[in-house]
């Protein structure tokens, strides 16, 4: 899996499809504006998750407690052939999961 949480971390995304990449910049970039491009992202702001395969899920699971692929989400979205699921742990953390649909 790979995890993002800043805007300067996107050269982790080569070769991805380019509308993905553009949604994942996005929501980086309001994190970075939110809470500050040198924090612990995975304590403070949230990050962004690319599964890549059913494993990712059971690590997730672990950390966060919560299934991904059956909890409901703030919303599901189809982006650049993945499906993308905000979740909001609580109000200072967000936790946004890209999958292959097949995954889910």
């Amino acid at each position: 899996m790979i995890t993002l949480g800043t805007a300067k971390e996107m050269y982790k995304l080569k070769g991805y499809p380019a509308e993905l990449k553009t949604d994942i910049r996005e929501i980086l970039n309001i994190l970075d504006m939110n809470y500050g491009e040198n924090r612990e992202y995975f304590k403070v702001g949230g990050f962004v998750g690319i599964v890549g395969i059913c494993g990712d899920f059971q690590k997730l699971f672990s950390r966060w407690h919560i299934d991904f692929k059956s909890e409901p989400c703030e919303y599901s979205l189809k982006v650049g052939g993945y499906i993308k699921k905000l979740f909001i742990t609580n109000p200072d953390f967000a936790i946004v999961i890209y999958a292959k649909e097949e995954l889910l």
